[in-house]
């Protein structure tokens, strides 16, 4: 068991190395964790838009303005695994239906399946735990019709108010509908996240 356990390791260690070459090898900047087992490669915001192509993953995170688009803060392109149910977006919860087991998250609607999960399981048991104002994470499927089928839902309430202006911040993980690389804008699930300069770029192999 011990020597098939180190041949695991040593398999592991050169898959991970594979994995950083080839991230490597399509940026620029040197390689480092994001998670354990991910592979993070800083990149710049000309090289990302050289990247992102419709149906590709990505997390883009940032504040909202008054024409309705997002300006964006953080971007990142995401390869390796990732489902189909892991679709995301932060925000604060606008409503709350306890009857139809449905919330509004920003401008998502969101159905709660009877297997969602609620975190953290200490202060979030069930739908009628969720109140508007709360800051939350949803986990799950998104649809064409702009809904969120979701498997999971956290409070972040808290961790968002230790960051300025962190409850008006708005996040979302899906697949890029469309890339406008002239405006510096990506469209995902149905809004308009505006890059910059200053937008902190990153391409990740997740594990």
């Amino acid at each position: 068991m011990r020597a098939r356990n180190g041949i695991l390791f040593v398999a592991t260690g050169v898959l991970l190395s594979s994995l950083a070459g080839t991230a490597l090898a399509q940026g620029t900047a040197t390689a480092q964790p994001a998670a354990p087992g991910d592979i993070k490669t800083p990149i710049t915001v000309t090289e990302l838009f050289s990247k992102a192509k419709p149906g590709m993953w990505v997390r883009l995170e940032g504040t909202p303005q008054p024409d309705q688009t997002v300006r964006c803060n953080r971007a990142r392109i995401i390869t390796g695994a990732i489902e189909d149910d892991d679709w995301a977006i932060k925000g604060q919860i606008k409503s709350v239906e306890p009857g139809t087991q449905q919330l509004t998250v920003g401008r998502y609607h969101v159905k709660l399946k009877s297997t969602s999960k609620f975190l953290p399981v200490t202060t979030l048991h069930g739908i009628t735990d969720l109140k508007p104002g709360m800051y939350v994470r949803v986990v799950g499927t998104y649809s064409a019709d702009g809904g969120l089928l979701a498997r999971k839902v956290e409070d972040q309430t808290a961790a968002a108010a230790e960051k300025a202006d962190g409850n008006k911040r708005v996040l979302n993980q899906g697949k890029v509908e469309r890339v406008d690389a002239a405006k510096k804008a990506i469209v995902l699930m149905g809004t308009t996240f505006v890059l910059s300069p200053e937008t902190k770029a990153t391409a990740v192999v997740e594990m």
